[in-house]
């Protein structure tokens, strides 16, 4: 698992994925959603959608660390790295900067690029990477949406209005709808996690979210699990440009072998946005 590779995918990922007390239908006593919550969830879906196409002209710097803890609470590794992010490009994380010390976990480095000089590079007929097309560029985070069919794949809940992120929001609570079977990694993740979000009342935009697993998540291998994952996200209050707005992510992870067990805490942090360049090529 590259964990590097996560960035928004996967903490976007867990945000629009994460107790709800089951609401029943008086008639069949089958399990549905609170249709408020549904009017949000949707709301909440286009704004991403019409986000996505505006950050198109755009990149942020990022920072992800994580730290390592051994069975006493004692750090024993941790890892830097500072990235620039182009949504919607077929390999969006250009790493500008990393440092570590001690040995992480699932943590390396992706093969690198051919360089420029290269016969595979130096053919014009040969697609720029950053180019995207509908048959090999990383799916944006509404396409995750659609794919997993997070909207009928979980149980949501419309919950009182708070403040978050200094604006009112509206409050919509989830966890996994019973019975659904899973095909793959990721669908079983949708079967355990459960959360809320908070949608902003300006603009539908999601400005703060929580998550947890209710049971263990096999990963990888049938040996390895997940037994604790919670996250957390808001964005910043009072923005100057609420496109281009700034937040902070964290998790803590915890995965059982049969033989070790790694904890470990992250942080994510998107800290400047700015005109999109074309990435850098690296050499081998």
């Amino acid at each position: 698992m590259d964990l590097l590779n996560w960035n928004w995918r996967g903490w976007c990922l867990l945000v629009v994925t994460g107790s709800l007390i089951l609401p029943m239908t008086a008639q069949t006593g089958e399990i549905t959603s609170d249709p408020e919550a549904l009017v949000i969830f949707d709301a909440t879906l286009e704004k991403l959608q019409s986000r996505t196409v505006a950050m198109k002209k755009w990149q942020y710097y990022q920072t992800l660390t994580t730290r390592q803890f051994d069975a006493n609470g004692k750090m024993e590794a941790q890892g830097t790295w500072r990235s620039i992010y182009r949504q919607g490009d077929s390999n969006p994380v250009e790493l500008i900067g990393e440092s570590r010390q001690g040995k992480l976990s699932f943590f390396h480095r992706k093969k690198q690029e051919k360089p420029a000089s290269s016969p595979e590079n130096s053919d014009p007929s040969k697609k720029n990477p950053d180019e995207t097309s509908s048959g090999d560029r990383i799916e944006t985070l509404g396409d995750l949406v659609k794919k997993y069919g997070l909207r009928d794949r979980m149980l949501w809940k419309h919950l009182p209005e708070e403040i978050a992120a200094g604006e009112p929001a509206s409050v919509i609570q989830f966890s996994p709808m019973p019975g659904l079977k899973s095909k793959s990694r990721e669908d079983r993740l949708l079967t355990v996690l459960s959360g809320k979000l908070w949608v902003s009342k300006i603009d539908s935009s999601v400005i703060k979210a929580e998550g947890r697993l209710e049971s263990p998540w096999s990963l990888f291998w049938v040996i390895a699990r997940m037994t604790t994952l919670e996250f957390r996200y808001e964005a910043e209050a009072s923005p100057a440009n609420r496109l281009l707005r700034r937040g902070e992510g964290a998790a803590e992870t915890v995965v059982v072998f049969p033989f070790n067990t790694v904890r470990q805490k992250h942080s994510l942090s998107i800290e400047k946005f700015e005109r999109r360049t074309p990435r850098k090529k690296q050499a081998e």
